[in-house]
Formats: C-alpha cells, structure tokens, sequence
C-alpha cells in the first residue's frame, strides 16, 4: 500500500483519542481523519467519509460497538475494523471475528503493536494477537487478584508501578499506555496513598521488591 492509510477512530474516552493522536502525528504511513466519542457519530461521519480502517472501543454510549460493527458490515462492506478494548474475552473475541471484524487488540498493547495490526488489516488480513495467548497459569491469576484485593489496587496501577520501577519517565509510561501525563501522575498519588509511601521512585521499588512484582 504505497499512499498512507487512513484512519477513523471511535472511543468515548477522550484521553484515548488524543494520545492515538500524538502516536499518529508522528506517523508518515497512517494518518487519523476523524475521530469520534460514540457509535451513532461515527456511522454519521462513515456517511461521510471512507476510511481504510475504523479502530474501534466496544464499550460505548448511543450504540455499542457490537451494534455498530453489524452495520459497518452491512453498510459500509469496504471498511476494515480493529476492535480495540480492554476486555481480554476469548468468547468476546470469537463473536466480533463471527460479525466480520478484521482484527481485536487489547489497549495496553504497545504502540508498535497497534501499528503493525493496523497495517496488516488495512492489507485485507486479519490481527487476532491476544486470541493467540497462553491462559494465565491459574495460580498466578489467585495470586495477582489476592495481592490487588490486599492494597486495594487495580491492574492498572500495578502495570504503573513495574514501569516507574524500570525507570520510566510519566511522558514514558503516557505515551506506551495512551495515556495523558496528568492521568499517570494522577494514578501515581493514588498509588502511594494506598500503599502509604513516600511519593518516591525508591520507596516504590522496594515495595515492588518486597512484594515480588519486579525481580530485584
């Protein structure tokens, strides 16, 4: 595909959008033509114009994105989807791949790996990376949910707590979560005020020591 790929993406948090826009701005081959907060709008705008590919959340207001797909299929046949959510669901995957969609990619995914799956559905194939992975060994998923359930921390802000722990900067950790930098220091605060540390890259890392999330 010698001309760059156009994009349209649909997601109700803003934040998402406005950090594929940065990811993107830098980007020669993919260009974002429109973005849009729910389903509703983002048929409107397919009315419009024709993307190569929409990059798709499934959770959204006004119609959601399964409802959504289903038309896109239906009405706008030329138009690739990549559903691109945070539920990892094998039952979840297999129905969006069932209504036509072209790929499914978790949103903790880095961006290399958005690129690559946008690239290869624009291409007429289809990206189901996360079907491929392994379960989780089941006792490591009781441990993970003891451990968050003990501090009261969700996945999130353990994922933060590895990064900040291999030295990586907010803009760092922003720009591979798509995130804002307000949003990664905002859950760096709630991480030392559950944990009751010091606001310290320090006091973190022995507490992830301590509590074997990062290996010393």
């Amino acid at each position: 595909m010698s001309s760059a790929i156009t994009l349209i993406v649909a997601d109700d948090h803003q934040m998402i959008i406005e950090g594929l826009l940065s990811v993107f701005a830098k980007e020669s081959s993919m260009h974002i033509i429109g973005s849009v907060n729910n389903g509703k709008e983002l048929l409107v705008l397919l009315d419009r114009v024709r993307p190569d590919v929409v990059l798709l959340d499934l959770n959204m207001p006004e119609m959601d994105g399964l409802t959504v797909l289903r038309t896109i299929r239906d009405a706008h046949p030329p138009v690739k989807t990549l559903i691109f959510s945070n539920y990892q669901n094998p039952e979840l995957i297999a129905e969006v791949k069932a209504l036509g969609a072209n790929g499914y990619l978790i949103k903790n995914s880095p961006p290399s790996t958005l690129k690559a799956a946008l690239m290869t559905v624009a291409q007429g194939q289809t990206f189901f990376e996360d079907e491929q992975r392994e379960p989780d060994d089941a006792s490591q998923v009781f441990f993970v949910d003891e451990f968050l359930k003990r501090y009261n921390l969700t996945k999130r802000e353990v994922q933060i707590i590895s990064m900040i722990c291999s030295n990586m900067r907010s803009k760092e950790i922003a720009d591979k979560l798509f995130l804002s930098e307000l949003t990664v220091r905002t859950h760096r605060k709630n991480i030392v005020r559950k944990l009751g540390l010091q606001d310290s890259t320090v006091s973190l890392y022995e507490f992830a020591i301590r509590n074997h999330l990062i290996n010393r």
